[in-house]
């Protein structure tokens, strides 16, 4: 008699049940770590997203306070100390000073401007008198001793740009800007340069501190340590350098948010292949319809998510509840990211709009000391109706020079406001100068960057205007191509090939550093309306051609 071997269907089908439920359990483990990794790392990346913004932003304020003195260096006129009589001298000081009082009000973070005369030991400053400010009489008075020291230290050769110091349990950032014996310089509390944390992080109980570049802490958020929250504690913590400043700024956050969620996740996936151990001895059909599609939905999810797709929404029709738990949970994840990518996105329309105030800015009018000379010069000739034309040509043009509230003007709007500078510059230079206009009376309201044909017309004062030589320039609009054409001609010797070609291959650089002009236009262009052109060619002369696509 043959003996087969026999076999136990219960065992066996035990050994299958362990089998695929060890095999679903690691699945689920493997998962939840890329799932957990996958969050950690969109969450570090949105964090750094804004964190890099703000620092962007900040360094922006910088470097506008420390370019605010720096001017006093670069500008035109400057005038050396060594040079002046007392008298002068200490009026000087005085304009300074007074200059110091306009130009605070415009200097984000700046808690303080001062001049300080090291020969007579002479010390004048301006501060600004926010209620958040941490500054106190005495702060002011030893900031004076602070450069005082560093000058007694280094000289005059001291390094010019931002220090760190402590005054008054207090650290502050003072840039200093040497020129002629004196000191030129502001300074800042770093405690004012924290944000609000959540704006930087979502969750109450994150932090942020500064620290200079070797690590040390500088100031923290209200209440924070992060020398003992560091180290008690996991945090996620990100980091930002500042370009402009010996700072670093970091923003930590408690791993616990994301980690809790994710936990929560894992104790459902763990339940969900409980009960494919459960169902497997029911059917392998249940156990698709109940386990292995609900998990393919979560990983389409998750693969829509990692694709950028964050407004994908699955269908929970016929759902078990744990998945169901699963999809809000990633739902609610992809909202909040959706939102930190909506402040980032803020920020950056904030970051644009101070990019086109500094370059405006930079459009500084060269001619109006000359004209202050020449209405000088009519009140000795009493000429008192063409001081009447100059004064009024002259306020005109300074109040649209000066008006940083407005990005865009009409065609007709600039070439009014151009009929101003003419005539102010025919005072200057009478039958010299003649101007011929071929314009299209469709683009009368065609807006584009304010001051566009301004500076181009500056440029050819400048660059092609000779004496006692006529100077013939040509305006001209027209509609080409569902595109509008704006073409600025002059017959001087044109422009250098060089730097033609540099500008038409990189339209950002300066070139030579002498037609700053062009490269704003090019810059504060490609902000308004990046499907334009800036062209630079001769043609008897010196040719600018702008195309801007027509709206609709």
């Amino acid at each position: 008699m043959i003996r087969h071997k026999s076999y136990s269907m219960v065992k066996l089908l035990r050994t299958i049940y362990t089998s695929i439920t060890l095999f679903l359990l690691t699945i689920v483990f493997v998962f939840s770590l890329y799932s957990l990794h996958m969050v950690k790392s969109q969450f570090t990346a949105a964090q750094q997203q804004a964190l890099n913004l703000y620092m962007n932003e900040l360094d922006q304020c910088l470097s506008r306070i420390s370019s605010s003195l720096h001017m006093y260096r670069i500008q035109e006129g400057a005038p050396d100390f060594s040079a002046l009589g007392s008298g002068d001298i200490y009026r000087r000081k005085s304009d300074i000073i007074s200059d110091f009082s306009s130009n605070i009000l415009f200097l984000n973070h700046c808690e303080g401007l001062f001049l300080y005369d090291a020969e007579n030991d002479e010390y004048g400053y301006v501060f600004n008198n926010s209620p958040n400010s941490p500054q106190t009489y005495n702060t002011r008075l030893k900031i004076k001793d602070t450069v005082s020291s560093i000058m007694e230290e280094t000289g005059l050769s001291a390094f010019s740009g931002w220090h760190l110091k402590e005054l008054d349990g207090r650290r502050y950032l003072l840039y200093l800007q040497w020129m002629n014996g004196f000191c030129y310089g502001s300074w800042v509390s770093t405690d004012s340069l924290l944000p609000e944390v959540s704006g930087l992080s979502p969750y109450p109980d994150a932090f942020l501190f500064l620290t200079d570049e070797q690590g040390e802490y500088l100031s923290s958020s209200p209440g924070a340590d992060p020398a003992e929250a560091l180290s008690t504690h996991t945090y996620i913590t990100t980091s930002q350098a500042s370009s402009a400043a010996p700072l670093v700024l970091s923003v930590s956050t408690p791993e616990s948010h994301y980690l809790a969620t994710m936990s929560v996740s894992l104790r459902f996936l763990i339940g969900v292949s409980i009960f494919a151990l459960l169902t497997i001895a029911v059917a392998n059909t249940a156990l698709r319809r109940i386990i292995k599609a609900p998990l393919n939905q979560v990983l389409a999810v998750i693969t829509q998510y990692e694709s950028g797709n964050l407004d994908y929404a699955p269908s929970n029709e016929g759902m078990p509840q744990e998945i169901l738990h699963i999809n809000q949970a990633l739902s609610s994840m992809s909202h909040e990211i959706q939102m930190l990518k909506i402040d980032v996105y803020e920020k950056q329309l904030r970051l644009k709009d101070i990019q086109l105030q500094y370059l405006q800015h930079q459009i500084k009018p060269h001619f109006i000391i000359n004209i202050l000379n020449t209405i000088g010069v009519m009140v000795q000739m009493k000429e008192n109706k063409k001081i009447t034309e100059v004064v009024k040509c002259l306020s005109q043009y300074m109040r649209n020079t000066m008006n940083l509230t407005i990005r865009t003007a009409t065609l007709r709007h600039e070439l009014e406001h151009l009929e101003n500078y003419l005539t102010l510059q025919r005072i200057r230079y009478p039958d010299q100068i003649t101007v011929n206009y071929r314009l299209d009376p469709d683009l009368n309201d065609f807006e584009i960057p304010i001051l566009t044909i301004q500076t181009l017309v500056e440029n050819i004062f400048k660059h092609a205007l000779e004496p006692y030589e006529p100077l013939v320039i040509e305006i001209r609009t027209c509609i080409r191509q569902n595109r509008m054409i704006l073409a600025v001609h002059d017959n001087g010797c044109g422009f250098p090939p060089e730097l033609m070609d540099e500008f038409n291959s990189h339209p950002s650089t300066p070139g030579d550093g002498q037609h700053i002009g062009l490269v704003n236009i090019r810059q504060r262009l490609d902000l308004e309306c990046p499907d334009s052109s800036m062209l630079l060619s001769n043609d008897s002369g010196a040719v600018v051609t702008i195309t801007l696509p027509l709206p609709g």
